[in-house]
């Protein structure tokens, strides 16, 4: 395999991807690494041969990019054990969030902030008579204390 057919695998590889100016940097990236080692004193074939199979570097970003999840019968990826012993990976509930679509984190941002207004609106309604009479006291106490002790 030379470069040209490393290149025109891994776009191949990566055509799922609807961010095709993502697509073209990441090409651009593998294709700029390969040139700068080869001009280091590597030959081509080493450099590839280091990189590996394009289609396995294209999964691996799917997979980064949260745009594919791996079979569970694919060696080729790493996998955390979870509690039950079950094979797959284990996403914190952050990561988990992290990967929703932008409309649903904003969506959710906007419930948990009328979410906290409501619960700021009833404290306040709560409190404001409380604070209200412990004035009202305050000011009957300072009063009697200043003229009458």
């Amino acid at each position: 395999m030379d470069k040209q057919e490393f290149v025109t695998g891994l776009r191949r590889s990566l055509s799922g991807i609807d961010d095709y100016e993502y697509i073209n940097d990441t090409v651009n990236y593998y294709e700029n690494y390969i040139e700068t080692e080869v001009r280091q004193g590597k030959t081509e074939e080493a450099v590839l041969r280091m990189l590996g199979d394009p289609g396995l570097i294209a999964k691996s970003i799917k997979a980064s990019r949260g745009e594919i999840t791996p079979s569970a019968g694919n060696d080729t990826e790493k996998y955390n054990d979870d509690e039950a012993g079950n094979r797959g990976f284990n996403l914190s509930w952050i990561e988990k969030l992290l990967r929703l679509p932008s409309w649903a984190l904003k969506l959710g941002g906007a419930v948990i902030v009328v979410g906290l207004i409501v619960l700021l609106g009833f404290l306040i309604q709560w409190l404001f008579p409380v604070l209200v009479i412990g004035g009202i006291a305050y000011v009957f106490y300072k009063f009697v204390r200043d003229n009458f002790m």
